[in-house]
C-alpha cells in the first residue's frame, strides 16, 4: 500500500512517507508527488530530490525485514515500481537511531550509485551497504545483517 489515509476533523487527509534522495524520510501530506518533486529535508537543510513512496501496511507502519539486532529494511518506489531501493534502518555506534537509502539497479540511467538484489526471499543485496550519515556498513545475504 502506498500512502495512509486517516480522518480529520476537516474531513480524510492522505499522508505519505517517502525516501528521500539523501537517505532521510519524509512526510508528505496529499496530494502525493511526482517522480521529480523535491523537497526540503530538515535533517540535511537542503531541498533533495524524492526516490519514492516507502511502502506501508493498513496500520500505518512501514513494512519492514528483520535483518538482525538492531538493524531492518524497508522498500520505497512507485506505483508500478513498488521495489526501487530500501531503507536500511539501523543503529550508529551510539546506539542512536539513523537510516540510509539505497537504489537498486533495474536498467535505469542514474547518476546514483545502484545496488543489485540477488534475492528479495530471502533479501540478498551486493554490493556491501555504507551509511553516509554514520559510516555503519556491513552486507545483507540471506536476510541477514553482516556488519562490516
Amino acid at each position: 500500500m502506498i500512502g495512509q489515509q486517516w480522518e480529520t476533523a476537516t474531513g480524510r487527509v492522505k499522508r505519505f512517507i517517502v525516501a528521500l534522495d539523501c537517505g532521510h524520510l519524509a512526510v508528505y501530506i496529499a496530494p502525493p508527488p511526482e517522480r521529480d518533486d523535491i523537497m526540503f529535508c530538515q535533517a540535511c537543510d537542503v531541498y533533495q530530490a524524492v526516490l519514492g513512496f516507502v511502502q506501508v501496511r493498513k496500520n500505518g507502519q512501514s513494512k519492514t525485514v528483520n535483518l538482525g539486532p538492531a538493524v531492518a529494511a524497508s522498500f520505497f518506489g512507485w506505483t508500478g515500481r513498488p521495489n526501487l531501493g530500501l531503507i536500511l534502518w539501523h543503529a550508529t555506534s551510539g546506539q542512536v537511531p539513523c537510516q540510509a537509502s539505497f537504489l537498486f539497479d533495474w536498467g535505469q540511467r542514474s547518476h546514483h550509485r545502484l545496488w543489485c538484489v540477488q534475492w528479495f526471499v530471502p533479501l540478498t543485496v551486493t554490493p556491501d551497504l555504507s551509511c553516509p550519515h554514520c559510516g555503519c556498513s556491513g552486507r545483507i545475504h540471506s536476510g541477514r545483517w553482516f556488519p562490516g
